[in-house]
């Protein structure tokens, strides 16, 4: 079965788009298509970029444990690993001269502090920009740069505005100072320079969409029109962009000033998405026997779940799925089920809301509802009561 997939982290040049979904790269047209998948590795890729020529695909790799610097031709076949760092490493794009342009907290104190280097495919020690704190670096016309700080995915912290929300510096002359371009507002991402103007992702408007200026911070003007999902992760190959807007991939062209979604089909297995088995020691908090023997209360994860033990299927005493009940204000300590044997209770570490009116199937087999559910102090902590379990032999099948 081919699926859409989560599509994330696109890198654009020329024809080919390469992305990240279900662990690995994939390479797709740049107007779509089934996707072709690049790697099979054993860690979570992460940033990759293609090199302006089209032929290197510079990433970053996790199959040795630490986030490395990896290096593969563009058409897939095995990967290079061309960095020994340690902490956090994100792969930018490349330099004019051709070189891998990547920002590190490498031999820093403090986790946010990236700097920003540069790699020779043949090899080599990475050399250090002398620019300070690098998280995005752009590059203009002639010597020009524009330099993103605190520059992280403001998908992650939405419409914030403190001290550390991303921000640009510009050198539009190239002669080595820069300035705060404060003219442009908003949690600040993913700076491109294509032409005479800048273009970024800010949330300043509410929502992450694509926006550009000119070098001076003049001339602001809005690209994309998203209000349901950010704009994220944008790249560009200096005459388009390419970007993720949820699960989907968008690619917009300056020249018609229009974004269009792509159709991406990747043939993926979908390894994250399928159930999967775990060590219910690691998992389980504590758990109760209905009075009746036919349901459990069990406390997962810090959530209360009620299921039936399922037995023949015309039985009055099978459940309907599994629900889970959200404690607010605290983690569940422990779980039982109610002498009336038609509610779970709730024992939570903290005082919650009031739990809210609900209706649910009684244990004889009538629809009715719940009584007023209100919570009860016992031993100075609340006692919430879940919906009823009780199953009934005309569950919806």
């Amino acid at each position: 079965m081919i699926d859409q997939g989560y599509l994330r982290q696109p890198t654009l040049q020329g024809d080919a788009i390469v992305f990240v979904c279900d662990d690995d790269l994939w390479s797709v047209h740049a107007d779509g298509g089934v996707a072709r998948r690049l790697t099979a590795g054993l860690g979570e890729p992460a940033t990759p970029c293609l090199s302006p020529d089209g032929r290197w695909l510079a990433f970053v790799g996790r199959d040795e444990q630490h986030p490395e610097v990896y290096l593969m031709a563009a058409e897939g076949g095995p990967a290079r690993r061309m960095t020994w760092l340690g902490p956090d490493v994100m792969v930018r794009g490349w330099t004019r001269d051709g070189h891998i342009l990547f920002v590190t907290t490498h031999g820093q104190p403090f986790f946010r502090n990236y700097r920003a280097f540069t790699l020779d495919p043949a090899g080599g020690l990475p050399q250090l920009l002398p620019l300070g704190q690098v998280n995005h670096l752009a590059l203009g016309p002639g010597n020009a740069k524009v330099i993103g700080r605190n520059t992280a995915d403001p998908a992650r912290w939405k419409r914030y505005r403190g001290g550390t929300a991303g921000h640009l510096w510009i050198d539009a002359e190239g002669g080595g100072t820069f300035r705060r371009m404060s003219e442009v507002t908003g949690n600040i991402t993913s700076p491109m320079w294509i032409g005479n103007r800048v273009y970024f992702l800010t949330d300043a408007e509410g929502v992450g969409n694509l926006y550009s200026c000119k070098p001076d911070g003049g001339d602001l003007k809005r690209h994309t029109e998203h209000d349901d999902y950010y704009a994220r992760h944008a790249q560009s190959d200096g005459t388009r962009i390419v970007y993720q807007c949820g699960a989907q991939l968008w690619r917009y062209d300056p020249r018609t000033d229009a974004a269009q979604r792509l159709d991406i089909r990747v043939p993926a297995h979908r390894t994250q998405a399928a159930r999967k088995f775990v060590a219910s020691p690691d998992n389980l908090g504590g758990f109760a026997v209905h009075p009746a023997g036919h349901s459990l209360a069990a406390d997962v994860r810090g959530k209360l779940y009620t299921f039936g033990l399922w037995r023949a299927r015309s039985a009055s005493t099978e459940c309907p799925t599994a629900r889970a009940i959200a404690i607010p204000n605290g983690w569940p300590t422990a779980s039982r089920w109610r002498r009336s044997a038609t509610r779970a209770a709730k024992s939570a570490s903290r005082y919650g809301r009031m739990a809210r009116r609900a209706r649910c199937p009684g244990i004889s087999g009538a629809s009715s509802p719940c009584a007023r559910r209100r919570v009860a102090r016992a031993w100075r902590s609340p006692i919430i009561a879940t919906r009823c379990c009780a199953a009934i032999s005309r569950r919806e099948r």
